[in-house]
């Protein structure tokens, strides 16, 4: 998964310029414009802008003059301490028992949704490619919390012609039920929102756990791999059982709240990391109490990926 280069849209308002394919009918568009609106409890929030879409050769006169028509749903990010509160938990929970076993969850209803919906198509003179504009509007509910939120893009679409190349994988809503987020924005005082870091997490420990969350976020967040129970202690082999080699593990961490995936293309990141930025710093205890200091190095670059096989391999 990748970022392709874009020039932001200028005006009064927060610019955003995200792209995905519809489904089923796979059907590759972008939509850029402004956010505004008034951010508080019984406000509301507003997109306007433009939508390009790409037709397979030939095969723009059959959506021209259709609406292209997107079901888009307001959702939490952080709560007003900053804690992250998303609308599902799968593979992983922030909401714990008291001797702090994850508790998974399904979305509950939407807090608040509408269609976003484009005036009619029109085709670009030369190319396969037709625009139309966009004004949505959503109201936020007058019993808001404070906290972080973000309007979420659903892709599936009425609209049966695709795009060049014909059916393919396509971006995975199940963890989320939407695919595509726009920019988020805070409904009253907030502290800054608190990423949730975990280490290892596509390694798979002596006894089945999947990685392990700092100590920090240990009393808000835990895995849920469906296998086993994570373990306090988190013991990772020193040589392989089918190599007998020594293992090569990578300290980069991760943010498993970031992006979503069950066996397949995860989800497109609903928070877009400006690179490079923060710092990275690694030292390593030895049992005998000795430090490694491997040193420290900003962030550059965001890999999205689903856990790997004891092989090493990978379902993307």
């Amino acid at each position: 998964m990748a970022q392709v280069p874009f020039e932001s849209p200028i005006g009064n308002g927060v610019p955003f310029v995200i792209s995905g394919s519809t489904t089923p009918g796979h059907l590759d568009f972008t939509l850029m414009g402004l956010m505004t609106g008034t951010f508080e409890p019984g406000g509301s929030v507003t997109l306007s802008g433009n939508a390009i879409v790409h037709a397979a050769g030939g095969s723009a006169v059959e959506i021209t003059g259709q609406l292209l028509g997107l079901h888009t749903r307001l959702s939490p990010l952080f709560d007003y301490t900053g804690q992250p509160r998303i609308m599902a938990n799968q593979f992983f929970s922030n909401i714990l028992t008291p001797t702090g076993l994850p508790i998974e969850h399904w979305n509950g209803p939407a807090l608040s949704g509408g269609l976003l919906q484009t005036d009619p198509l029109r085709p670009v003179e030369g190319a396969d490619t037709l625009t139309a504009p966009f004004n949505f509007q959503m109201e936020i509910p007058e019993g808001a919390a404070d906290g972080v939120y973000s309007l979420w893009l659903d892709t599936g679409s009425n609209i049966e012609v695709g795009s060049l190349g014909g059916p393919r994988p396509h971006v995975n809503p199940f963890m989320t039920n939407h695919a595509l987020a726009f920019p988020p924005f805070t409904i009253g005082p907030a502290i800054s929102p608190h990423l949730i870091w975990t280490l290892l997490t596509d390694v798979p420990s002596a006894d089945g756990s999947r990685g392990t969350e700092s100590a920090d976020n240990a009393a808000n967040f835990q895995v849920a791999n469906r296998i086993a129970t994570q373990a306090h202690h988190y013991v990772i082999p020193r040589l392989s059982k089918a190599t007998g080699q020594e293992v090569t593990y990578r300290l980069e961490p991760y943010l498993p709240m970031v992006a979503h995936g069950d066996r397949y293309i995860p989800n497109v990141p609903n928070i877009a990391f400006k690179f490079p930025s923060g710092t990275l710093t690694v030292r390593v205890i030895r049992p005998d109490g000795t430090v490694d200091a491997l040193g420290s190095a900003p962030f550059t670059t965001a890999a999205i990926r689903t856990p790997a096989s004891s092989g090493g391999c990978r379902s993307t």
